[in-house]
């Protein structure tokens, strides 16, 4: 593009600055708040609960859950591992909430006992059901459904999930590519190291709420925490 003067010179027009959408800073020690941030949250619930009933009950306990004590003991060793949700929500106090949801068997008893504050923070609680022999596919339908959140909500500067799932990896570099941070919530020595390693920021639930000694019956202490 190019201007006339008077005498005939031609001086040539600037070409217009092209707009590049600011992205945001990732979140750091010094500063977690996630304030002003677009935030899509995804729980892995199912792996959570899992996870936080080994770091309370130690490793692989999670096995003989449902066979170990009575009926009372069982339910007193469930209580002592029960996730704190709202201790997840808080960390992203400041910032809008684009997308949450959460991946279950919500037929389960142990999902199911989550409804008040699933409900309480407008928790989307999508349905998986149980496949008899195969993987858990809360991993693959909640990779699916963040890809498209990603495509259909432009806003979203930060992807959240709650889990500490390798089957996410994916996942990060998608978000890699989209120019987005990604944040692992998991539970430490439950969370896969790769993840943790790729991850934008990594944050262990375990710090969220710690494990609190307990002298609750048929509940044994281990590793300074309530099992």
């Amino acid at each position: 593009m190019a201007q006339s003067t008077t005498d005939g010179i031609v001086i040539p027009m600037p070409l217009p600055v092209p707009h590049t959408p600011e992205i945001p800073d990732p979140p750091t020690a010094a500063q977690p708040a996630y304030a002003g941030r677009k935030v899509a949250i995804y729980w892995d619930f199912t792996n959570v609960i899992v996870s936080r009933y080994g770091a309370v009950h130690g490793k692989d306990s999670w096995q003989t859950a449902a066979k170990t004590g009575t009926p009372a003991e069982r339910k007193a060793r469930y209580r002592a591992a029960r996730l704190d949700i709202q201790a997840v929500v808080s960390v992203f106090a400041g910032a809008r909430i684009v997308v949450h949801r959460a991946y279950s068997d919500w037929s389960s008893p142990w999902s199911s006992g989550y409804a008040t504050p699933i409900q309480r923070h407008a928790i989307d609680a999508i349905q998986v059901f149980p496949v008899a022999g195969a993987k858990n596919g809360a991993d693959m339908r909640l990779t699916i459904d963040a890809v498209e959140d990603l495509h259909a909500h432009g806003e979203i500067t930060d992807v959240v999930v709650v889990s500490g799932d390798s089957d996410f990896m994916p996942l990060v570099q998608h978000c890699r590519r989209q120019s987005r941070f990604f944040t692992v919530i998991g539970s430490r020595g439950h969370t896969s190291r790769q993840l943790a390693a790729v991850a934008d920021h990594t944050i262990f639930y375990d710090d969220l709420a710690p494990v609190a000694l307990c002298d609750t019956p048929g509940v044994d202490q281990r590793n300074g925490g309530a099992a």
